[in-house]
């Protein structure tokens, strides 16, 4: 099921004349719309970014949390233009959190998940990288290709979970914390395994990151019975890659079964 976000994002794009076009000038369409944006002084805490629209009228401003990366900040940037775009957003100010902008259906609140499906699309039109991705593995490897600023120009996150959004295989994208999953995302990835608030097994390559070993961004064969909880994961040829965020205390996992049917 697409949501408004997607919707509105297409729609976007379109009017903006868009739809050839990799990598975006967020600074362009944000002024376009009236719309300043600002490094926070001090930042309220928690808040990743925020939207305070003019209440008399068009425009406003986007207020940041200092220190984010240009793929990170662009996300950012891109999640609270969708608040502003999207009409039932725009009824009141939208502070954020790093938990809205990884919001995904069923995990983080629906506007949220509407907000983040509007700057994937913003960002990372899915014509143009499911073109992109087609031809590389789902892996952190890949994630890193396209993440470039010579390609969309966004976060290992923000690519890594395009790839599995777009992505016609068997992959998911887990985000585990401390050893236990804080959210996750499928594709075409219908096996049982660990959610949101349990422990992952130790075998997993997310394990041996948070025990501290060093994240491999290329795809290494992992015992699918460490991470599916299925009768006939001996039978399943389950790939990894992962990628650390310290400054999280989070580790991303990409799962593919390169041989699934369908």
């Amino acid at each position: 099921m697409n949501s408004e976000g997607l919707r509105f994002a297409r729609r976007f794009r379109q009017a903006l004349e868009l739809r050839d076009v990799r990598q975006c000038d967020l600074t362009e369409i944000a002024a376009a719309d009236g719309i300043e944006v600002i490094d926070f002084d001090d930042p309220d805490p928690g808040c990743t970014a925020c939207l305070l629209p003019n209440p008399h009228g068009d425009g406003g401003a986007i207020f940041l949390k200092p220190g984010q990366n240009t793929g990170r900040r662009r996300f950012s940037i891109a999640h609270e233009l969708a608040h502003y775009h999207i009409p039932t957003h725009r009824r009141r100010d939208r502070r954020c959190k790093e938990s809205s902008l990884q919001a995904t259906r069923g995990f983080g609140g629906e506007v949220e998940w509407e907000a983040n499906s509007f700057a994937a699309e913003l960002l990372m039109p899915a014509k143009l990288f499911r073109a992109d991705a087609r031809e590389l593995d789902v892996s952190f490897e890949a994630a890193y290709q396209l993440m470039s600023p010579d390609g969309y120009g966004v976060s290992a996150t923000a690519a890594a979970r395009r790839i599995v959004q777009v992505s016609e295989e068997s992959c998911a994208l887990v985000a585990t914390r401390n050893g236990s999953v804080e959210w996750q995302e499928r594709s075409n990835f219908y096996y049982r395994m660990a959610t949101h608030g349990q422990r992952i097994r130790g075998g997993t390559l997310a394990a041996a990151v948070t025990r501290r070993e060093s994240a491999n961004a290329r795809c290494e064969r992992v015992d699918a019975a460490e991470w599916l909880d299925d009768p006939h994961a001996c039978e399943v040829t389950l790939l990894e890659s992962t990628h650390a965020i310290p400054s999280l205390g989070q580790v991303l996992s990409l799962l593919w079964v390169p041989d699934a049917d369908g």
